[in-house]
């Protein structure tokens, strides 16, 4: 229950960012970014991977690290970024393939 609400906070705090700035062109979107960054690490979560955040994204399973804005992904120690098109078809293909 602890993501729920951690999800309806970061739901609050995006509209009032809304609110606060809807007349302006252009402005921070932190709220909305971090909600992003709430949804892409719940979704890897719901597939049943072990995830802990890191400096650059998130780790996954202790080996990969997925940036939390791109859907780019690479193996820790490594500097060599690749892409990925959905959160289940890295699963399956990358982390589940090594197991």
């Amino acid at each position: 229950m602890k993501l729920l609400k951690e999800e309806k906070r970061l739901i609050q705090a995006a509209d009032k960012e809304f609110e606060d700035n809807y007349h302006k062109t252009n402005y921070g979107g932190q709220a909305e970014r971090e909600l992003g960054r709430y949804y892409k690490l719940k979704s890897f979560v719901d597939l049943g991977v072990e995830c802990e955040v890191c400096h650059q994204g998130f780790l996954v399973e202790g080996k990969f690290i997925i940036a939390w804005q791109s859907r780019k992904w690479r193996v820790k120690g490594k500097g060599k970024w690749y892409y990925y098109k959905t959160p289940k078809q890295m699963v399956d293909t990358y982390i589940r393939r090594n197991k």
